[in-house]
């Protein structure tokens, strides 16, 4: 895309103006499919401060967008460019004075992404430093759609306005810490819209601050939940009294269990999902050891529109086969022979069946893939004691 510099435009050469209608649907066009996770792509930052600088009318639709995501990390800052050996706290200090000079700036902000490991640094460091400077600017975004922190402080100001945010659809965070406020108090029913939440590692010396974490799930319109072990007993205590929650737009859910007795909390949530179409089920270290039994099937009535299960074999095998279930993903075999026993251990109508960390017995195994599984359409092995260079096999349209 060429763009002209607006030390080359004049009234004599610029031609004739586009309605601004049309315009916004241009820059809209070129910002589509412009991001590469939570950064805009080079050339479309850069075309959008080349068109910043073509014209006022430009620059009033295309800075909003250089603006729609922005990033605070220990490594880099976005957007202000930065060349590699940029202190990022010096970006993160431009950053907040553009706020100040433009208070309207503040509003273009949709998606915030902060990584800033300052648990064990004194608030005097460069990371403490820039740590503070982000909570400033947190504080400030009240259009936030996504949000998204990882391995930081979340301190008790952070958590209130992650409650206020009323346009918020998407929160994740990543192995962060909870500072404790005995003032602090559940404000889950304001009205929250989250639908996409993850909840992953949170570090927290009280119970009470994990538990009004876990009140973020009671969104009305929350569709995916991915939860770990440090936040599940809260979120599942959720459906019990007093609060009695059923997620009824939860189509997602994936949680990791610690041992076996996890199971009968897992079950009794999903009795509370009664849409639920997709399952994930991470099992912590040693659930390779754990045999085919090791507690309580859910029952047959338990989320009836189950589509897509994936879990470790001694969690998968639970299901039975006599679910109708279209995809299959076995994340640990726990070394089982794949021999037709096992195979008749899973639902008749899989149309993706994935194992991994399974033996090869003979040949003779995958023969009654057409007999089992006639919908059959993908298959993927990796095997567990085959060449490295044959450990896995593709079966596409199998059936």
């Amino acid at each position: 895309m060429y763009v002209a510099r607006a030390s080359r435009m004049s009234p004599e050469n610029a031609g004739p103006s586009l309605p601004p209608e049309l315009l916004v649907l241009v820059v809209e066009k070129l910002v589509e499919g412009g991001y590469r996770g939570h950064r805009l792509l080079s050339h479309v930052s850069f075309t959008l401060k080349q068109m910043c600088l073509t014209s006022h009318l430009l620059r009033d639709i295309s800075q909003p967008y250089l603006f729609r995501s922005v990033s605070l990390s220990d490594t880099a800052t976005f957007p202000l460019d930065t060349k590699n050996d940029t202190d990022p706290l010096q970006v993160a200090e431009r950053l907040e004075n553009v706020f100040l000079l433009n208070p309207t700036a503040k509003t273009w902000v949709h998606h915030l992404y902060i990584r800033i490991p300052n648990r064990n640094e004194p608030t005097d460091s460069p990371v403490g430093k820039l740590a503070v400077i982000a909570e400033r600017l947190f504080l400030q975004m009240e259009r936030l759609t996504r949000l998204e922190i990882e391995h930081m402080v979340i301190t008790p100001k952070m958590h209130k306005q992650i409650y206020s945010l009323q346009e918020l659809t998407e929160f994740r965070c990543w192995n962060v810490c909870y500072l404790d406020d005995p003032g602090l108090t559940p404000d889950a029913h304001l009205g929250l819209h989250i639908k996409h939440m993850t909840i992953n590692e949170i570090h927290s010396s009280s119970p009470l601050t994990a538990e009004i974490i876990s009140q973020l799930a009671l969104s009305p319109q929350l569709l995916h939940l991915h939860i770990s072990t440090t936040i599940s007993p809260f979120v599942y205590r959720l459906v019990i009294p007093p609060t009695n929650a059923v997620f009824y737009n939860l189509a997602d859910f994936a949680t990791t269990i610690a041992r076996p007795s996890d199971l009968e909390a897992l079950w009794r949530f999903l009795s509370a999902c009664p849409n639920l179409s997709t399952l994930s089920v991470t099992g912590r270290a040693g659930v390779s050891s754990w045999g085919s039994g090791v507690g309580p099937a859910p029952p047959a009535s338990l989320v009836p529109g189950l589509r897509h299960l994936r879990a470790p074999f001694a969690v998968a095998v639970l299901f039975g086969p006599q679910r109708s279930l279209e995809s299959m993903s076995v994340t640990d075999a726990s070394g089982q022979n794949l021999t037709k026993e096992l195979l008749q251990t899973m639902p008749r109508t899989l149309r993706r069946l994935d194992l991994r960390n399974i033996l090869w017995n003979s040949e003779e195994s995958l023969a009654y893939l057409a007999e089992l599984f006639p919908s059959l359409a993908e298959l993927e092995v990796f095997f567990r004691n085959a060449r490295r260079d044959a450990r896995q096999v593709r079966y596409p349209n199998a059936a």
